[in-house]
């Protein structure tokens, strides 16, 4: 049988001895006089009326202190007695046992209720762990990110940027040339920067609004992939935050899609508010595929995933001997939302 600390705050002292003999050889038991309070943590309470009217307050406050776990409070009365508890009463404890006290049924409620702490206490555990392993996992993600797209680009002109002295001397058209791209990838390194930033707080994706995002989004791929980007977007009222965080997710990866597989130099992000729906494309002049053969590859399936959340109808063209690749994703917005949208 399983140890936990129990608090017993008895004032009935024949009680408090049969409590302390019938638990001590299973549980830790301390004892405890409602003159005193009490500091120790513990498992389980069992107190009687007067004990339970005197240490009210403390096993409120020594609730709320740890509201996340259940502690359960065992009442000690008699059947006489039971008549004069209080509804405030009947709010604090959790489970009766009458006197006379049997010894089976003390000991069988006794691990019950602990049982269910452990229960609690485990699952609160569980939860911390995942929260610590999800944290963890996004901590790793953002450091990969970070090697992969800043410092990688951050390189890149530093690099350029050596050469530029040697170039000027030689040809200095080309030096001039070399002083552009050092520009862009700078702006491109603090583009990445700015949306890594960003999803180290996700509530600072929701507070920036779509355009902006997807400006940035084209900024860290123009100047690093050598991609000519567009963008253009409606003037959107606020959106859902589901909404607007899914249609950022889906741009993202499809963004990252292109840069990965495509081989594009143009591509374009447009967002439009067109008969009450918003229409969402990203669009590029690189190498096609066949859709059906890649229906659940390249994060093609994602995006559709993440479409299905909004209720949204997700369009995917490609031409796999012209090239060319188009992701629709058409929303249904509210008519109070499209009303207060402009195109442009």
């Amino acid at each position: 049988m399983s140890k936990g600390v129990i608090l017993i705050a008895v004032e009935n002292k024949a009680n408090r001895e049969i409590l302390q003999t019938y638990l001590k050889q299973y549980y830790e038991v301390d004892v405890h006089t409602s003159e005193e309070p009490f500091q120790k943590d513990f498992d389980l309470g069992i107190f009687d009326g007067m004990g339970l009217n005197h240490l009210r307050g403390q096993i409120d406050s020594h609730r709320s202190a740890n509201s996340k776990l259940f502690l359960p409070i065992l009442l000690i009365t008699s059947r006489q007695d039971i008549s004069v508890l209080t509804n405030n009463l009947w709010q604090t404890i959790d489970e009766i046992i009458f006197s006379p006290i049997e010894k089976l049924e003390l000991i069988a409620r006794v691990e019950m209720m602990l049982r269910a702490r452990r229960y609690s206490v485990a699952l609160e555990d569980l939860i911390a762990t995942v929260k610590e392993g999800t944290a963890l996992a996004e901590r790793q993600r953002l450091a990969h990110e970070l090697h992969d797209t800043v410092t990688q680009t951050l390189f890149l002109a530093s690099t350029l940027a050596q050469t530029v002295p040697l170039t000027q001397k030689k040809n200095p058209q080309l030096a001039a040339t070399q002083l552009d791209e050092v520009g862009q990838l700078n702006r491109s390194a603090m583009a990445q920067m700015r949306l890594l930033l960003l999803e180290i707080r996700p509530d600072n994706l929701l507070r920036t609004d779509l355009k902006e995002l997807f400006e940035q989004l084209a900024l860290a791929t123009e100047g690093r992939d050598r991609i000519i980007m567009n963008v253009e977007v409606d003037e959107i009222g606020v959106l859902p935050e589901t909404t607007h965080l899914t249609l950022y997710r889906i741009t993202q990866e499809a963004v990252n899609n292109i840069v990965k597989h495509s081989h594009a130099t143009a591509a374009s992000i447009t967002l439009h508010v067109r008969d009450g729906k918003l229409e969402l494309h990203i669009s590029d002049n690189g190498r096609g595929f066949n859709v059906e053969e890649t229906a659940n590859r390249l994060g093609l399936q994602g995006i559709r995933e993440r479409a299905d959340l909004l209720g949204a109808y997700v369009n995917i063209q490609s031409d796999a001997v012209q090239g060319g690749t188009d992701i629709a994703v058409t929303v249904p917005i509210s008519e109070k939302l499209a009303a207060h949208s402009h195109s442009k």
